[in-house]
């Protein structure tokens, strides 16, 4: 088994992170690649307190599913769990994935804890990012907090089947982008299951500035794995792309009185910095179906 975490810029959460895991790895032979893509000391912080963990170095501006795809690429290891350095994961976080791993599955995922800072700016970043994925979470058909098969899974807080992925290699030419690759496993009829035992917990946001580059740079990157060549649809998209904004706020807001009202307060406390980074991802998707050259 493998752990790969990306960084970016994390020098303050990177040892949480890494403390965590180690105390895991022994018990499941695992290993642990940091990739990180850092101007800061991340990379030193992991040198100097964590040597168990490879650490590979990678361009400041490369992005998460590249991190990824490059720790997937430097290790063998038959299960790979994938995680970012501003999650901490649960201390049975390894022994979660071995037990859903007993049964024939692609990949399992779980539910991504709220931070356990007051501070608006971390829930704003909380509830942008894993709205999907609020505690205990549910499996179509199931109960809330029961395991089952669903058709996604947080790519902050996912482990996979080596053999399984290997058949989506078209998928993660360009990345480990989780929704092009959970397509692609659904369509060769693998499954994807959510274990509520699977937890990690965001530890802090990044900077408001650093946070909106890189969901612009995401949502860039999504529209252009979901543009064709036609530039009329193309177009299409750009146009209708304000409507994005209200559509992602109308399904944060929905999610969270459905299965987690009593985050109500949080939620419209967190509005202003919400409202920010959804917007830095509208202008990124808007921007990547304007960019004809791809």
């Amino acid at each position: 088994m493998a752990a790969v975490v990306a960084a970016q810029n994390d020098q303050d959460t990177i040892a949480a992170c890494l403390r965590s895991l180690e105390q895991q790895a022994a018990e499941f032979s695992a290993e642990i690649i940091v990739v990180a893509a850092s101007s800061d000391h991340t990379g030193e912080v992991v040198k100097r307190d964590f040597p168990a963990a490879r650490l590979i170095r990678a361009g400041e501006n490369t992005l998460v599913p590249v991190l990824w795809k490059m720790g997937l690429e430097a290790t063998r290891g038959e299960i790979v769990a994938l995680t970012i350095a501003q999650c901490v994961p649960d201390d049975r976080w390894l022994a979660a994935i071995c037990t859903a791993f007993q049964e024939d599955i692609a990949g399992v995922g779980g539910p991504i804890e709220a931070p356990a800072s007051g501070r608006a700016w971390d829930w704003a970043y909380y509830f942008s990012r894993y709205s999907a994925f609020l505690p205990p979470g549910q499996a179509p058909g199931q109960a809330p907090g029961q395991a089952g098969v669903v058709t996604e899974i947080a790519g902050d807080n996912a482990a996979y089947k080596r053999e399984k992925i290997e058949q989506c290699q078209r998928a993660i030419r360009d990345g480990f982008w989780e929704t092009l690759v959970h397509e692609c496993l659904r369509g060769r009829g693998h499954n994807l299951v959510w274990n509520p035992a699977m937890t990690v917990r965001l530890a802090e946001a990044p900077p408001p500035r650093e946070a909106a580059s890189l969901r612009f740079r995401h949502g860039k990157q999504y529209a252009a794995t979901r543009s064709s060549n036609d530039p009329a649809r193309r177009l299409l998209r750009a146009l209708t792309g304000p409507l994005l904004l209200p559509l992602l706020l109308g399904r944060i807001v929905s999610r969270t009185r459905r299965r987690r009202p009593t985050w109500a307060p949080k939620l419209w406390r967190a509005l202003p910095g919400l409202l920010f980074i959804l917007s830095a991802w509208t202008a990124g998707e808007i921007a990547g179906y304007l960019d004809f050259r791809r």
